[in-house]
């Protein structure tokens, strides 16, 4: 009875041994394990955080525990790749059946990518994983390594390293160690151990970037390699990956050493050759301008300018992720393949204004579509043909001076830069304002007085006003301002005789509120103060030519402005409308003799011979008006009798 109960007793502990070593929900842990560690035996995620137990343990994860680095979207490695991707990565599509939810039908699926860096894969199966450092045998040595492949070959070991509970020598299932000759202990093509844990395949990328971009994330080799290139771009993934206006030495030269832990790797950002922004103002470094630093190893033309990635980042130097390197508006392919002006030729897309004029090559080329159509200018040349603006000035001729070529007055002033241009205007199309010029005659340091030439250009209320002293500008105040002499004077003059500017519309000041419009400005500028330009007078702009220097030129008593407004000639006196007395004759023809009668309206050829008072309707009281006894050929001057009245029908006498 004895031996029974203790064979009962063996059977019983072997079956219990049995259980233990077995994984009833295929999550990669056996029940002991998961007894050990406390999570679910039949329940692949415990945590419900789609990561498998067995997979979350093997690689240091917490399997209870679905947030931060522990849970789906958690990336310790700093890959760009979530924990659920890098588990899910090449996943067969159907390798776990949805209507057996507790159970993993294929087991763990072992080939996607590592989620961590250092880890410790020789012990990372075992309840008391060892921590990276401690002591222990490992290999050769004695201190734990991680992120290392064992000594020798452990195919040949005799022990189930992947504890899938086959021998890894006789592990037909693909997911143990089919490939005894290498570090590949699963035969994935990936070696087992990732040192840094951000790059599966030790390819220089970072398994996110590789994943987002289409390539395998397991494989260094071919298009999916470092050296690959599947856009056949011209530009290698690793040079996709890694912008070549990076910069990085080692030992003193020049190299690439990819990687979000090496130190040796720098991103120059920005690299803005039009700004003049980099080492060296960019001018040999691929721009970076939009702090991207990558281009698409799947794409050839990752901005879709138009222009090839390689192109664009070996030869043209653009930045091959930005569309408009130099932000003028026009797609830098449109740029390279410009067809501007005669002969054609390409503007630059690393500058914004190529041809240094006034303009961005986007204002020059509005449409932005490389030619030079109507209304537009040649970003390529500053000597652009055509008027844009209707002022008279060509373009070309406009870009080489002051004045905008797409507005017809570019001062502001009233008048169009071409007439302004005009030797006989005498003005500056490019300002509208008037700097009075004067000279310095004496200085009394005592009383802070300042005695000039001529004062007429200084408010009376005192302002500001500059010293010229051979172009180099001293700014002083001034209190007031009494005959020629300025006072309360703030700094001394440099030098005796000096040139004294001011710049406040300086000939306004002394204008006395005259009736008619004043203009402060150069456009404008009224030497006479008659309320008429200068440049009008001289050009006769309303029919009659008058002196600029004359308020009054033909000294009829009317200033040129009231004429012009009449449309009397400010240049014959005979010929006005000031008639003090209403007699129908102006002042200057009744004082006066010799002006042609056509002026009265008498147009037989004859002369005003007859000097009038233009103050008395009838001169020599005769009963008939001065202007009447001209039609009536009579003496108006001096004579009554010859008055000729109108006729005495009722014989009254009268």
């Amino acid at each position: 009875m004895l031996m029974l109960f203790s064979s009962l007793a063996s059977i019983e502990f072997v079956s219990y041994a049995a259980l233990a070593n077995t994984d009833q929900d295929g999550d990669g842990l056996t029940y002991g394990l998961e007894y050990l560690i406390n999570t679910q035996p039949n329940d692949w995620d415990s945590d419900n955080d789609q990561l498998p137990d067995g997979w979350e343990w093997q690689y240091g994860l917490d399997p209870l525990s679905p947030s931060n680095d522990d849970g789906a979207i958690g990336d310790p490695d700093g890959d760009g790749f979530s924990n659920l991707q890098e588990y899910n990565y090449r996943q067969p599509s159907n390798w776990d059946l949805s209507s057996t939810t507790s159970v993993l039908d294929n087991g763990v699926w072992w080939n996607g990518t590592i989620p961590v860096n250092n880890w410790d894969e020789e012990n990372a199966m075992q309840y008391n994983q060892p921590a990276c450092g401690d002591s222990g045998s490992d290999g050769t040595g004695n201190t734990i390594l991680c992120d290392e492949d064992p000594l020798g070959n452990i195919c040949t070991d005799g022990i189930d390293n992947d504890k899938d509970g086959m021998v890894d020598s006789n592990d037909n299932d693909f997911d143990g160690d089919a490939d005894c000759s290498s570090n590949d202990d699963d035969g994935d093509g990936i070696a087992d151990e990732d040192r840094s844990g951000w790059d599966t395949d030790g390819d220089g990328m970072p398994d996110g970037w590789e994943a987002s971009n289409g390539l395998n994330a397991t494989s260094p080799s071919n298009a999916d390699g470092a050296n690959g290139d599947p856009d056949n771009d011209g530009l290698i993934n690793i040079f996709e990956y890694i912008n070549p206006s990076w910069d990085s030495t080692c030992g003193g030269q020049p190299c690439l050493q990819p990687g979000p832990d090496n130190p040796y790797t720098e991103t120059i950002s920005p690299c803005a050759p039009h700004q003049l922004i980099g080492p060296g103002g960019c001018a040999t470094l691929t721009a970076e301008t939009d702090g991207i630093t990558s281009t698409n190893p799947n794409n050839d033309d990752t901005d879709n300018d138009g222009l090839n990635d390689s192109y664009e980042a070996l030869t043209l130097l653009t930045d091959p992720t930005n569309a408009d390197t130099d932000y003028d508006g026009i797609n830098d392919g449109v740029e390279v393949n410009g067809q501007y002006g005669n002969p054609p030729q390409a503007s630059d897309p690393r500058d914004n204004n190529t041809d240094d004029d006034a303009f961005d090559d986007g204002d020059e080329d509005k449409n932005g579509n490389g030619l030079v159509d109507a209304n537009e200018t040649d970003p390529t040349r500053r000597e652009d043909s055509g008027d844009f603006d209707n002022d008279g000035l060509e373009n070309w001729l406009e870009n080489l001076s002051c004045t905008l070529w797409n507005v017809a007055d570019t001062d502001s002033g009233g008048v169009n830069d071409g007439d302004e241009s005009n030797v006989t205007h005498g003005t500056d199309p490019c300002d509208s304002l008037v700097n009075f010029t004067t000279t310095e005659t004496q200085y009394s340091s005592t009383f802070s007085q300042l005695t000039v030439a001529d004062s007429s250009g200084f408010s009376p209320g005192g302002g500001v006003a500059f010293y010229n002293n051979s172009g180099t500008y001293t700014q002083f105040s001034y209190a007031g301002v009494v005959n020629l002499v300025l006072s309360g004077v703030n700094v001394p003059p440099p030098t005796s005789g000096v040139a004294i500017e001011t710049r406040n519309n300086s000939w306004c000041h002394d204008v006395i509120a005259p009736s008619y419009p004043v203009y402060c400005d150069d456009d404008y500028y009224d030497a006479d103060g008659d309320g008429l330009a200068d440049w009008e007078e001289i050009l006769g702009v309303y029919g009659a030519f008058s002196n600029p220097t004359l308020a009054d030129s033909d000294g009829d008593g009317v200033d040129d402005f009231e004429e012009v407004l009449a449309g009397t000639d400010p240049l014959e006196p005979c010929d006005n409308l000031l008639d003090s007395d209403g007699d129908g004759l102006n002042n200057y023809f009744e004082v006066s003799t010799g002006c042609d009668n056509a002026y009265i309206g008498i147009t037989n050829g004859s002369q005003d011979i007859w000097s009038t008072n233009e103050t008395m309707f009838d001169t020599d009281q005769g009963g008939i008006n001065d202007k009447q006894e001209y039609f009536d050929s009579t003496n108006p001057e001096n004579n009554p009798t010859d008055d000729i009245l109108p006729a005495d029908f009722d014989g009254d006498g009268i």
